[in-house]
């Protein structure tokens, strides 16, 4: 009786230690999130001032809501605060609300991913291609996006019935072979909007809102509308030169199911768990939405349908970002981590809204992401760095110093600007990329080891100068000679022109950017290693252009 007493003293003796252990175990991870929860307050705290367009953050770990908060303003001109409950234009999360919705009508048998849309949208002009959904759902249809026709910026006011707007887009060039490429298109989800009203017999905004939004609770999504009442709607901004300005205008009914979708990251976040648990499509759609997608001869890409599969170090990510007029929004979740993050902001440029996400995620997954502190090394220190460093062959990173800033420039790249945290450690805002300067014995730095989310690499440090290119001055009228439009035999165009006393240059599709002259007929980018040279004949009239960039060069004929 005796030994059986003194074992099962020794029984509890035991447990009682393994739960202290798990109990201290537990405090120590409760220490350890509420340290990550304060430094992503504190990071956003900073990236959102009080008096500007701000963000919602809601972040969910295991099911449970972590995190939910507001930063910064709702509506600048009344001076009302953002509340995390605030509605948000979602502008390309859209996609995965169409995609689901496709995936609910096949699983009804009404469609079949292997479909020609000419099934549905019979005068469509495929060029006897067999375009299927399930080339529209994941960016392979090789139609051209309506984003990139010519004339769409100076006709976004305009409303359009859904085939109306087709027409603008659909006798446009295909941009290859459906299945051969990967292109990232909203002309493709537009189409598929169609298609979904086709085959429910209700419109686009009626079926999302019925079989999605109602049937989850979902009761702050909406599909967009400028005229419609919509409580708890956050103003959306775009960042000038002169400051905040009220966002452009844009139709709706251009964005549709491409990107007219408005949410909050309650609703978001209510979507999420219902995705991934069964409650929209069957885990077998599913699998298919977040399947990598593979075209051409083995390749592949990391986008199923309507979601992006971005590695997150090693981490398995399922996500999408959305940028529109006067919102960038971003939702990510980590299926084996169980971690969800959404980030949803009211301006259009203030701060990388994707990048924050996926940084609130790692911190979280314990990765080593915890913000360093700029400083300003001494002027030797700076000099130092300043070189050109191999990579490999024929890639090289240059970096160069404005005074106490510094810049690095990839061969053919942009230039960015980076920090140090200490002599010897640089890093890069918005980024997960940092590096490390290495020098010999006697103090001379011989290379760089570059950090980031895959393996460390190392680039040596040449004897080469960087090459620093020097603005001149060049009168509004001398410029005049190389204005207009100029387009490459690969069908490449570029327009050249002058606004109040400035150059720029822009690509059919692109942002411009100003150019600056550095000699008879030679101008440059300062936000890329590229240069102009224009062409004269021998009467000397301006007849082309040479692209100069990354060691190739792109002859160009005036139109």
């Amino acid at each position: 009786m005796s030994h059986k007493t003194f074992s099962l003293f020794g029984n509890i003796q035991i447990l009682l230690t393994v739960l202290l252990i798990l109990s201290g175990a537990s405090r120590a991870q409760n220490i350890s999130l509420d340290n990550d929860i304060k430094e992503i307050d504190t990071y956003l705290n900073e990236k959102f001032p009080q008096d500007g367009p701000g963000a919602v953050v809601l972040v969910a770990k295991d099911g449970e809501i972590i995190m939910r908060k507001a930063y910064g303003m709702a509506d600048l001109e009344l001076g009302v605060p953002l509340k995390p409950e605030m509605v948000f234009r979602i502008g390309s999360i859209t996609k995965q609300f169409t995609a689901a919705s496709i995936m609910m009508l096949a699983e009804q048998d009404k469609l079949s991913l292997g479909d020609d849309i000419t099934q549905f949208i019979p005068d469509y002009p495929t060029r006897v291609h067999k375009i299927t959904i399930h080339h529209l759902l994941n960016h392979t249809s090789g139609i051209k996006s309506f984003d990139e026709v010519e004339d769409f910026y100076t006709n976004i006011r305009n409303d359009f019935a859904p085939l109306e707007f087709v027409d603008t887009f659909k006798n446009e060039p295909m941009d290859f072979e459906p299945g051969e490429q990967f292109k990232y298109n909203n002309s493709g989800y537009f189409l598929l909007g169609i298609i979904i009203e086709k085959i429910s017999g209700m419109t686009y905004e009626e079926f999302v809102h019925q079989r999605i939004f109602k049937s989850l609770g979902m009761t702050n999504s909406y599909y967009g509308s400028h005229s419609r009442i919509i409580p708890n709607r956050a103003s959306g901004y775009q960042e000038t030169e002169k400051g905040f300005m009220n966002a452009d205008y844009l139709s709706m009914s251009q964005m549709y199911a491409a990107g007219a979708l408005l949410s909050t990251a309650d609703d978001m976040w209510t979507w999420t768990k219902a995705l991934h648990s069964g409650q929209v499509v069957s885990h077998e759609s599913l699998e298919l939405m977040t399947a990598p997608t593979r075209y051409g001869e083995g390749k592949t890409e990391g986008y199923g349908y309507g979601l992006w599969l971005k590695p997150l170090f090693e981490e398995k990510t399922v996500e999408h970002n959305g940028g529109i007029n006067g919102y960038l929004t971003h939702a990510l979740y980590l299926p084996e981590r169980k971690i969800f993050v959404a980030l949803l902001t009211n301006a259009l440029v203030v701060a990388d809204a994707p990048f924050l996400a996926r940084w609130t995620a790692a911190l979280l997954c314990g990765k080593d992401v915890h913000r360093k502190k700029a400083i300003t090394p001494d002027s030797k220190v700076l000099d130092d760095v300043v070189g050109v460093y191999k990579i490999s062959e024929g890639e090289f990173l240059t970096i160069t110093r404005e005074e106490t800033k510094l810049f690095s420039q990839k061969t053919g790249g942009q230039k960015v600007e980076f920090f140090a945290s200490s002599d010897t450690e640089f890093f890069y805002e918005y980024s997960f990329a940092h590096f490390t300067i290495v020098r010999d014995d006697y103090g001379k730095v011989i290379k760089m080891v570059m950090h980031g989310q895959g393996p460390d690499e190392e680039a040596f440090k040449t004897s080469q100068k960087p090459v620093i290119r020097e603005a001149v001055e060049l009168g509004v009228d001398t410029f005049s000679d190389y204005e207009g439009e100029y387009a490459s035999e690969e069908g490449i165009e570029i327009t050249i022109r002058q606004k109040e006393g400035k150059f720029y240059a822009q690509l059919k599709d692109q942002p411009e950017f100003e150019i600056f002259a550095e000699g008879a007929n030679t101008f440059f980018f300062k936000v890329a290693d590229a240069q102009l040279e224009f062409i004269r004949n021998e009467e000397g009239k301006v007849t082309g252009l040479l692209i100069h960039q990354g060691g190739r060069t792109l002859t160009m004929k005036r139109k």
